[in-house]
């Protein structure tokens, strides 16, 4: 299975590969909110990232002082 993270770049990558060919499709309008977008996907994607490790560590460091009292 792919790595969510990959997942997010190969999605940036196809965003840009759109704005790029797909201006005979798109308006400018059209291209300008898909960047938009998915630049908020891919900061969004960061911050609920960042936030899980910084949980995950906090979990890991409270199970390691709970077995301290086992």
């Amino acid at each position: 299975m792919e790595d969510k993270s990959e997942t997010v770049a190969t999605c940036m990558d196809q965003v840009r590969q759109l704005a790029t060919n797909g201006k005979d499709i798109l308006s400018s309008e059209q291209i300008s909110t898909l960047e938009k977008n998915s630049k908020v996907v891919k900061t969004r994607y960061d911050r609920v990232s960042n936030q899980s490790e910084s949980l995950y560590r906090q979990l890991v460091t409270a199970s390691d002082e709970l077995k301290k009292y086992k």
